[in-house]
């Protein structure tokens, strides 16, 4: 199993959360959900993995703000950031290796739609300059 906490940041997810949680809890050393003040059945189904430490915040703190918090709680160097829609097809364990080379700080795996195929415009991009802000 990788040594990697994935890190799950949910806010009335309830419908989704229980596929993204049985992948993760397979493949992942650590699952740490961070739920963003759900109003839904999202931290039941949460707690319904024995697999998964829930953080069950009382307001929204964003997904930043959610995230940070999951990588203060986590045990590893190694994180992965998921929403709670996103099902693990393979073995992270590419990334995490990728992640210790010399000279690299993230790696992302590729991420597919429903149907297999490729998304577009979902995926690591470069740190924005002054020009392309402009």
């Amino acid at each position: 199993m990788a040594e990697l906490s994935a890190i799950v940041v949910t806010h009335n997810s309830a419908d989704v959360v229980a596929g993204c949680l049985e992948a993760a809890v397979a493949c992942c050393d650590e699952v740490i959900v961070v739920d963003n003040a759900s109003s839904d059945e999202t931290v039941a189904r949460t707690r319904a993995f024995p697999g998964a430490r829930l953080i069950a915040n009382r307001e929204n703190l964003g997904f930043a703000g959610a995230v940070n918090q999951g990588v203060r709680y986590s045990r590893h160097a190694v994180v992965l950031v998921m929403n709670p829609d996103v099902v693990l097809r393979n073995d992270p364990q590419p990334l995490v290796l990728a992640c210790r080379e010399p000279g690299y700080a993230a790696a992302a795996g590729m991420l597919v739609d429903s149907d297999g195929l490729p998304q577009r415009g979902f995926s690591i991009r470069r740190l924005p300059t002054a020009w392309s802000l402009a």
